[in-house]
């Protein structure tokens, strides 16, 4: 499989949605207001997205409302009804009216991830596939979406859902990092084409795959750093990530 490489993209003509309205840890502020190394989460997540595709469009839940918005060219939209990741992403629909350049999502709770790594993606996309994705291979198992793609190739045939996988499926390493890249009117097409999941009817960010090879398109996985791609959505990850994050500065100022 496509190992992330040296990239080539420049921040030309770009957007990125990142999605930050999950709910946080009980107890805990929201999940992208959760400090890492001295500064919020999302902070970490808008650096890299606006150093590979120059502008953002952040999606917060609404306990959040009240930050500040973010500085210009990027932009903040509140997701007031939560219904999943795709419903999120396509929130921004409005904003890429127009616009026919390169269009990411990327989850908010990646604050380890690199702009290299995000390049890497872009350049995927801009060599042909319709669609890339990031997916990694966890240290230890984790219940997230398993990508089914040929190891020789990165083609992704199928992303399936934790919750939907079969057993076998579920014993295939890769996972899905919730971040992905297309041409952005073929990202709101297929956002639009996401059918509500049966478990609890929200609209699933994996369903834009399907959507693409529905239509036939090439979908190719970029496998990633797990260290950048494993999310911050427990509050062991959390506070492991706090405690480096202290002795980072620490060792900075020694």
């Amino acid at each position: 499989m496509p190992q992330s490489r040296v990239p080539r993209s420049s921040a030309a003509a770009g957007v990125a949605i990142i999605l930050a309205a999950r709910r946080g840890l009980p107890g805990a502020p929201p999940l992208p207001a959760q400090p890492i190394g001295g500064r919020p989460m999302l902070h970490h997540v808008l650096d890299a997205a606006g150093a590979v595709f120059g502008r953002a469009i952040l999606v917060i839940g609404p306990e959040m409302a009240g930050m500040p918005p973010a500085p210009p060219p990027h932009r903040t939209l509140v997701q007031q009804d939560r219904r999943g990741a795709a419903h999120a992403a396509l929130l921004a629909a409005p904003l890429l009216s127009g616009f026919r350049g390169d269009a990411a999502v990327i989850r908010g709770d990646l604050p380890g991830l690199s702009p290299a790594t995000l390049r890497s993606l872009r350049d995927a996309r801009q060599d042909g596939a319709a669609l890339a994705l990031l997916a990694f291979r966890p240290a230890t198992a984790l219940p997230l979406a398993r990508v089914i793609a040929c190891a020789d190739t990165g083609q992704v045939d199928r992303v399936v859902p934790w919750v939907e996988a079969t057993a076998a499926e579920r014993a295939i390493g890769l996972c899905d990092a919730g971040v992905l890249c297309a041409r952005s009117t073929d990202l709101v097409r297929w956002l639009r084409a996401v059918r509500p999941a049966e478990a609890r009817g929200e609209l699933r960010l994996t369903g834009i795959v399907a959507a693409a090879r529905a239509e036939g398109r090439q979908v190719v996985a970029i496998q990633g750093p797990a260290a950048e791609l494993t999310p911050l959505d427990t509050p062991e990850a959390l506070i492991e990530a706090q405690a480096l994050g202290r002795l980072s500065r620490h060792l900075k100022a020694a």
